[in-house]
């Protein structure tokens, strides 16, 4: 291919090559910058690539021998190339005469005419001794002036330029793009006496701090300190914004094996965060997820179940727990610690639906709630157990009663007003009626025991309308107390509808069956089934002395024999 080619040349001497005192050739840099554009012979650029080319450097215009010659292969970009003439064979000419270059393009014939070297590359004599002519611009004559804590120091050839007043000891030392310390001290920033290896000090009514700042916006961008140790950078504190998949977190991190995190304050630890996740407020040894601990109680993880919450303070131990599974549930544990044992543990649980969905109060000496007796058990009915975890009514009790309040006393029973507010009061007498106590002018009537616990009154005859009556005795005191009477009532009831009972009680009786009445019930009655009844006086009568209930029966005239029956008699006093 045929080219042809306009040349510039650009010689690139520094300055440092001129200051060189001449100790030889070999500490000059014995290369030459070239740059030239390739054409084609109709002046069009060549197209862009890597191109052989030859390099001779002659001491004629044309014709010789070449003194030097080296062949590279550069690259051509916009039919522009820059060659280092030098690299592969050293420019190690005199440089003291005129020179002509001659090059050859991909091994053709060398292009004419010869370029002519300028004055530029003629510096490299300087070695041999030749004037200096300029220095950074400056021509003549030029002063080289020392600033302060500066020394010049001419010797011979040699010219030594110096720093005063500060020792070049090697404080910081640049390894590429690395900055580091090269003394063993501390560094201060703002302190002559710097106590830490980094320490940042300054007199100011503002703040004093070191900042780490990422300007990035990446999703894994963020800011660090790190502790290392023999084993790597394990622990640091990190934060991160809201890009990042932490979020806008702030970490601190442990992560050297057994590693925990303690805060102090006041000079002591107050609370620390173990390697398990367990975190401990006024303990070292955290056994829950929280464990709060006023006093040293010393509560043993034998004592515990598995609590998430375990607050200690003088001997009791505060339990809370909920389980994701099983008949637990939920609990609070109120346990009891002497000498570093369990003495005993109350506990409210909630069981979940699998266990029955109650509420329990346990008790016993167990950790584990569940395995503790149940004192009380609350069903999802609102049925209350005491005794038992099978509640059959709104009150179950399995075992004996005490109340202490309605005034309770020996031989009382347990009443209650019309609203339900219950009471003692004194005991109810029972009498059952006997025969021998019929009482009457009438001679065709008998009384007949039984053995179901109830006399019969028989008329035997029918006298037409005929009327009879009976006593039961009432003893002045019931169980040797003074008592009050309170109420009666009878049990009764007639073969015949026509038939009718009524009664009357008396404090005194006279020899003719006669006597004061107390209470007088008026009504007759008549019903065919056994009934009740009675009445109650809201202001008892004080026994004084043996009383007689006096029970009159009535028989109507027609129908032939017929009976009454009497059943229980229950008088109630009070004391």
């Amino acid at each position: 291919m045929k080219l042809g080619m306009l040349v510039r040349v650009v010689l690139m001497l520094g300055v440092a090559v001129i200051l060189v005192s001449p100790m030889g050739r070999t500490q000059i840099p014995r290369t030459m910058s070239y740059q030239g554009v390739l054409t084609n012979a109709d002046g069009t650029g060549v197209p862009d690539g890597d191109y052989s080319l030859g390099f001779c450097i002659y001491d004629v215009s044309s014709g010789g021998i070449p003194l030097w010659k080296e062949v590279k292969v550069v690259p051509v970009v916009k039919a522009t190339f820059n060659a280092i003439l030098g690299t592969v064979l050293p420019l190690d000419l005199p440089f003291d005469r005129p020179y002509w270059l001659g090059i050859q393009v991909q091994g053709e014939p060398e292009l004419s005419p010869r370029t002519l070297l300028t004055a530029s590359p003629y510096a490299m004599n300087v070695a041999a001794g030749a004037a200096v002519k300029s220095l950074n611009g400056l021509t003549d004559s030029v002063t080289i002036a020392a600033g302060a804590n500066v020394t010049i120091t001419p010797a011979g050839n040699t010219l030594t330029i110096a720093s005063t007043g500060a020792t070049s000891d090697g404080d910081w030392v640049i390894s590429g793009d690395n900055l580091y310390a090269g003394v063993s001290g501390n560094v201060g920033i703002g302190i002559a006496s710097p106590s830490s290896r980094l320490h940042v000090a300054q007199n100011v009514n503002a703040g004093v701090g070191i900042s780490i700042q990422n300007t990035s916006t990446g999703g894994a961008s963020h800011e660090y300190l790190e502790f290392a140790d023999e084993n790597g950078a394990l622990a640091y504190l990190a934060a991160y914004d809201d890009n990042s998949g932490y979020g806008n977190a702030l970490i601190f991190a442990n992560n050297r094996p057994g590693g925990y995190l303690r805060y102090h304050t006041g000079g002591a630890e107050k609370a620390r965060l173990d390697n398990a996740g367990n975190f401990g407020i006024g303990t070292a040894e955290p056994l829950s997820s929280l464990h709060v601990k006023n006093y040293s109680v010393e509560a043993p993880a034998a004592a515990l179940n598995s609590e998430d919450v375990v607050i200690e303070s003088a001997d009791a131990v505060l339990g809370l727990y909920s389980t994701p599974s099983g008949s637990a549930g939920s609990c609070i544990s109120l346990g009891e610690i002497l000498a570093g044992a369990l003495v005993d543990k109350w506990s409210i649980v909630r069981q979940t639906t699998g266990g029955g969905g109650g509420l329990m109060v346990k008790h016993g000496t167990n950790p584990d709630p569940m395995v503790n007796e149940t004192v009380m058990y609350l069903d999802d009915n609102g049925e209350v157990g005491i005794g038992t975890a099978n509640p059959g009514a709104a009150l179950d009790i399995a075992g004996q009663i005490k109340i202490a309040g309605g005034a309770p006393g020996t031989g009382k029973v347990l009443t209650s007003d019309a609203s339900g507010l219950a009471s003692w009061k004194g005991v109810t007498a029972e009498y059952w009626i006997s025969p021998g106590q019929l009482v009457g002018t009438q001679t065709s009537f008998e009384v007949v025991g039984t053995n179901e616990g109830y006399v019969k009154v028989r008329r035997l005859s029918d006298p037409g309308i005929s009327t009879v009556f009976l006593y039961i005795d009432i003893p002045g005191k019931i169980s040797g107390v003074q008592q009050r009477l309170q109420g009666i009532s009878i049990t009764y009831a007639v073969e015949n509808a026509l038939d009718r009972i009524w009664y009357t009680l008396l404090n005194r009786l006279n020899t003719d069956g006669t006597g004061t009445d107390i209470w007088v019930d008026s009504t007759h009655r008549n019903s065919t089934v056994w009934t009740t009844y009675g009445f109650t006086d809201s202001t008892p009568e004080l026994i004084t002395g043996p009383l007689k209930l006096r029970i009159d029966m009535e028989f109507e005239g027609y129908g032939g024999a017929r009976e009454i029956y009497i059943g229980s008699v229950k008088v109630w006093t009070v004391e």
